[in-house]
């Protein structure tokens, strides 16, 4: 099986023709998505719910807004005890800047080489790049990365740190509850991508890239990247590790 994780916030121009890309893609096992509607105010929810039939779908509705960390951790948590050790997730962002048609090449990479994780990474070679992101916004994400990889040495080889397009074997993600099925994950917001990385990388993962070309032009909702917010976030991760 593979799992699918979604974390949405008013993506109604993108939610539906994701979820049948999704349906579409050639993954040669059967797929189940849980998507969690993180208190979208427009139709993202309603459009969702008509591929209910057609897809293992399940959707989780919040009334407040929990932020992606939160939304990721309780996906991760709902979706993990239906997953066999041999089995995928694959997280991937909402808004369709994340092409479905990848997966297959993630999970191929993960099947051929010894690896437990695999990043669609727009910065390790031929095929992989990015067009239309904001030039002040990649210009810290470059100034982010490279911290990282100073700070933390165990994933200074992975060139796309912050990339949240991965496909991981389910066996590994397995040792990440606790006992009672609780993520021991801190980060609320978009530090969840580098402390799920720090986390693997703990646990003995061996993680590689495949090259993958990020068309952030295509997004048509508003980021919910907050600068502020983020740096408020990554300093104590960089302060005390995980």
């Amino acid at each position: 099986m593979v799992g699918v994780v979604l974390c949405a916030y008013n993506e109604e121009e993108a939610i539906g023709g994701l979820l049948k890309s999704l349906g579409e893609a050639p993954l040669g096992r059967p797929l189940k998505i849980v998507l969690i509607n993180d208190a979208s105010s427009d139709q993202t929810g309603a459009i969702a719910k008509n591929y209910e039939k057609s897809l293992a779908l399940e959707i989780i509705e919040h009334e407040k807004n929990w932020g992606l960390g939160a939304s990721l951790r309780q996906g991760f948590e709902r979706i993990l005890p239906e997953l066999q050790e041999g089995d995928y997730l694959v997280t991937m962002d909402a808004d369709a800047t994340h092409d479905p048609k990848i997966i297959a090449a993630m999970i191929e990479a993960l099947r051929r080489l010894p690896a437990d994780v695999v990043i669609a990474s727009r910065f390790c070679g031929p095929g992989s790049g990015e067009s239309g992101m904001p030039a002040v916004r990649r210009a810290v994400a470059h100034w982010a990365r490279r911290l990282f990889a100073w700070r933390f040495p165990q994933i200074k080889r992975i060139a796309d740190s912050t990339s949240g397009f991965r496909c991981y074997r389910a066996g590994l993600l397995k040792n990440l509850p606790d006992g009672e099925g609780r993520l021991e994950l801190k980060q609320q917001h978009f530090a969840i991508q580098l402390e799920l990385l720090l986390r693997c990388v703990a646990l003995g993962a061996k993680i590689i890239e495949i090259p993958y070309f990020l068309r952030y032009q295509i997004k048509r909702s508003r980021s919910g990247f907050g600068y502020w917010r983020s740096l408020r976030d990554y300093v104590p991760i960089l302060l005390s590790g995980v």
